[in-house]
């Protein structure tokens, strides 16, 4: 027997511990582990009642007509606005306008030298024919020059691309450059001639209004002639005109079909322009369908990747029938065979951010 002057045993603190986590631990660490698989399975892991993608919103800058594309000094992902020229696409070469002017020109002086026998009959309307002439010859001359203005461009941006590669000197490049500005000058300057020229011609008043009707029946087949010419000058100066390639909205430019000095096609692609800005989701409900989505019921939208962040949105549109599902949206898809979903549009949560072409994952409320 213990006497009563006797101290009962302690136990050790380390023996103490021992127990505790034996007994103790295991039990805390399985309600722990439980709990944030629980929470991850539920957040991260739980497949939601649909996928979706933002929806790319792309323009195609289109060639209007038959050309050559030049004048755009873009790349791949460089950014412009709506309403911005990216491009001038030129409708012919200049050879063949040359050849047109060149025709032009002689028969517009061959219609002047028939006037010769009408020149004493007409005196006093000579120096508004005269005039006539002397315009449309000018017009003649100032096709011309930007006809060779576009030659010296075309000439001056070779030689500058030969010069920064230091392949020729610097009295190149600059000759180029300074027979450039040159045409460039003498353009501006018959332009302003022609306009002169335009403008005393509407001050005096034509012939035919002062004539009898005799004579003016017989100026007809002239009067005609010379109409005919003016349409095919006009018809010379409306193909040197460049278009103008114009984008249909602000984006970024996403892919470049062709280059300059390519020829094109009336309807050819040219640029592809992707907007930064999207508003609509477009999701597929897999089959079988066990509910019926609503329109404008609420429905959350979960960004993938960084914290997970959701939004609330609406369904906008529910389509009518079964449509192919994009591949991207179904995992596992074999790919032999297209599976048919119903499509749904749902609205993009502004707080999201979300960019075009992004998957997410819809939850029904």
């Amino acid at each position: 027997m213990r006497s009563a002057h006797q101290k009962p045993l302690r136990i050790p603190l380390s023996r103490r511990w021992l127990q505790f986590r034996m007994t103790v631990v295991p039990f805390v660490v399985f309600v722990v582990s439980l709990g944030v698989v629980a929470w991850t399975w539920y957040y991260h892991v739980a497949a939601p009642t649909l996928v979706g993608k933002v929806q790319a919103i792309r323009a195609e800058v289109t060639s209007p007509r038959t050309g050559t594309l030049a004048g755009f000094s873009f790349t791949t992902y460089d950014w412009v606005e709506q309403g911005q020229p990216i491009g001038t696409i030129h409708h012919s070469t200049p050879d063949i306008i040359d050849r047109t002017l060149a025709v032009t020109r002689a028969e517009i002086e061959s219609l002047r030298r028939g006037m010769e026998p009408l020149v004493s009959s007409h005196r006093t309307d000579l120096n508004y024919e005269e005039l006539r002439f002397d315009s449309m010859l000018k017009r003649v001359e100032l096709a011309e020059i930007a006809v060779r203005i576009r030659r010296a461009e075309s000439e001056y941006g070779r030689m500058k691309e030969l010069f920064e590669s230091g392949l020729i000197s610097a009295d190149a490049y600059e000759a180029a450059e300074a027979t450039r500005d040159a045409l460039r000058t003498e353009s501006a300057e018959l332009t302003r001639v022609v306009a002169a020229l335009e403008t005393r011609l509407e001050e005096m008043s034509p012939p035919w209004e002062r004539q009898g009707s005799g004579e003016a029946e017989a100026d007809a087949r002239l009067q005609a002639a010379i109409a005919i010419q003016e349409e095919r000058l006009r018809l010379a100066e409306a193909e040197l005109r460049p278009i103008d390639l114009i984008a249909p909205m602000t984006g970024m430019i996403s892919m470049i079909h062709r280059r300059p000095g390519e020829t094109v096609v009336a309807g050819d692609p040219v640029f592809t322009i992707s907007s930064a800005e999207s508003d609509r989701i477009i999701a597929y409900m897999r089959q079988p369908i066990t509910m019926e989505p609503e329109e404008g019921a609420t429905v959350k939208v979960r960004k993938r990747g960084g914290d997970w962040a959701y939004a609330e949105a609406r369904i906008l549109t529910i389509g009518s029938q079964l449509e192919p599902i994009t591949p991207t949206l179904v995992q596992g898809m074999a790919g032999l065979e297209t599976e048919l979903g119903l499509p749904i549009i749902i609205s993009t949560p502004p707080a999201l951010h979300l960019r075009p072409g992004e998957t997410v994952d819809i939850h029904f409320d």
